[in-house]
């Protein structure tokens, strides 16, 4: 699809089919990437019009809501998507990003657990589980998710770690 197709879907005009949804969803990417987070919204509700059946859709949009401070709207995306795509360690780590940051912490840390059972080794899922441990003040266990996610990626680590209390 052209871009000049895809603008006419976004303003109604008849048009449905798989690629046009992943044409969405790019496109949206390109907007969020840039800042634009609202035309990213748009364009990831279009997709998800066109395509309800396209779980990445839902990850995007849920991920563009929590960027808009939408967080229930993020949730609500996040279970539609993993409807969808039961395993999808993206759709549990956006789930669990956006229950960190309503502050529910045991929400947060159930999703990253069902992530690291789909992916053992996600390293966002050790990152919002090391954030969970420190606003609920376990710092043993911040410590332990730190570790663990040294192992898959050193930058991450190292960002969690200069959040954890040093006693």
């Amino acid at each position: 699809m052209t871009l000049l197709g895809l603008l006419k879907g976004l303003r109604g005009h008849p048009a449905a089919s798989a690629a046009d949804a992943e044409d969405c969803c790019e496109l949206g990417e390109q907007h969020a990437a840039s800042g634009q987070v609202n035309k990213a919204i748009e364009c990831f509700e279009r997709a998800v019009s066109l395509n309800p059946g396209y779980a990445p859709a839902y990850v995007n949009l849920s991920a563009a809501y929590r960027e808009a401070g939408r967080g229930v709207e993020a949730v609500k995306a996040c279970h539609k998507a993993l409807r969808l795509s039961p395993n999808d360690p993206d759709a549990h780590v956006n789930l669990a990003t956006a229950y960190y940051e309503m502050g529910s912490y045991p929400e947060a840390l159930r999703a990253c657990d069902k992530a690291l059972h789909a992916a053992p080794n996600y390293p966002g899922a050790y990152f919002i589980r090391g954030l969970s441990y420190i606003d609920l003040g376990d710092r043993e266990r911040a410590l332990r998710e730190y570790k663990a996610l040294q192992n898959f990626d050193r930058e991450m680590a190292d960002r969690l770690f200069v959040k954890i209390p040093k006693r």
